[in-house]
């Protein structure tokens, strides 16, 4: 019975090195007011990198206020959050090396009240070398 609920989706966990993941988070929120600013931290996998280009036509369609990318993460903005919104944020990362590796673990919360979190655990995924 969590305030907020995530959830991250890859379309695929098994790939070759430069091919692309499609991912989407979605984001469920649930407690009884607003949020003013709901930070989602997205957990990068080892090795891959994230196509910016994603981020920013969620920016420009203002479905999300703004990103930042860091070592391991993508962490976004939502900035007025209605209470039982749903958010799908779809995103692609581009596998760069060969490995077998778990996701960083990804989290939803309310910036002014964090213990209103949700957590999405790792999940395994492998990148093959082509061919």
């Amino acid at each position: 019975n969590e305030v907020t609920a995530i959830t991250v989706r890859y379309d695929r966990t098994d790939l070759a090195v430069d091919e692309t993941v499609q991912a989407t988070a979605s984001v469920d929120y649930r407690a009884p007011e607003a949020a003013n600013m709901l930070l989602v931290d997205l957990g990068v996998p080892p090795g891959f990198s994230v196509l910016r280009g994603d981020w920013d036509a969620l920016v420009e369609t203002r479905a999300i206020n703004r990103y930042e990318i860091e070592r391991g993460r993508i962490r976004v903005y939502l900035a007025n959050v209605a209470p039982g919104s749903v958010i799908e944020l779809p995103y692609r990362l581009q596998a760069r090396v060969p490995l077998i590796a778990l996701t960083p673990a990804s989290r939803a919360y309310d910036y002014y009240t964090p213990e209103r979190q949700g957590v999405q655990p790792p999940e395994r995924i492998t990148v093959h070398i082509r061919g």
